[in-house]
């Protein structure tokens, strides 16, 4: 019997059924339901084991903050910097970014990642606000909010955009700056495992990558102070 048969017997017992009550009678029994399909859902697609510690799961969320589902998303390198000490001397003491300052990063990044979205959604959202921002789309709405946090930056602005939104450690922009050289160590191994020759590629100079961390200190300093009140009305 073909499944178009089976579905039109279904069919035909439900409304002899129905007609069988409203008349008081038993009710026939009922066809078989014809089988179906199971529902397939999309998996989450799982970092590789090289990359699970740069990524995290959370939700994934419209611009109302409305929850559509779950994502593994990169982790903002300020994120391991947030955690690190001022001082690698003082291990328990402060951290490289205050508590202040990370929020102002946090800001900062989530209106250059609204700046992104495709262009048809873009035009599509358009935000209703007060003034002269009625009608203009999100991503207009969040590259003013890019620009607002980079006010009073100057040239510190490039530094500060490599490693808060690029991702960039101190070395890979001192690299870009700079330059690089090759450089050879040993690798002791352990158990049966030889010791090897492991080439990388650093800053040409060991001071570079301090000077960067130093830029970004400064400008982040700039920015926070620049945008307390945009991090508030946002929080």
């Amino acid at each position: 019997m073909g499944k178009g048969n089976v579905i039109q017997r279904s069919a035909a017992s439900r409304a002899a059924n129905a007609a069988a009550m409203l008349r008081g009678e038993k009710p026939v029994h009922a066809a078989p339901e014809p089988p179906r399909a199971p529902v397939r859902t999309r998996e989450t697609q799982e970092p590789t084991p090289e990359q699970i510690g740069h990524f995290v799961l959370g939700p994934v969320r419209t611009e109302k903050g409305q929850v559509i589902g779950r994502a593994y998303r990169r982790q903002p390198y300020f994120e391991t910097l947030a955690k690190m000490p001022l001082r690698a001397s003082d291990q328990k003491g402060p951290r490289l970014i205050t508590p202040d300052q990370l929020r102002a990063l946090r800001y900062y990044r989530a209106n250059h990642e609204l700046t992104v979205v495709s262009e048809t959604r873009c035009a599509l959202n358009q935000e209703r606000g007060s003034g002269e921002a009625i009608g203009l789309p999100i991503t207009l709405l969040s590259a003013r909010g890019v620009k607002d946090c980079e006010v009073g930056l100057g040239a510190l602005v490039h530094t500060l955009r490599a490693v808060a939104l690029e991702d960039k450690s101190f070395a890979q922009v001192a690299m870009e700056r700079w330059g690089s050289r090759d450089r050879q160590r040993i690798v002791i191994g352990s158990g049966k495992k030889k010791p090897r020759v492991a080439k990388e590629i650093v800053p040409k100079s060991s001071a570079h990558p301090g000077i960067i961390r130093q830029e970004f200190l400064d400008a982040l300093k700039i920015m926070t102070g620049t945008t307390a009140r945009l991090v508030s009305d946002g929080a």
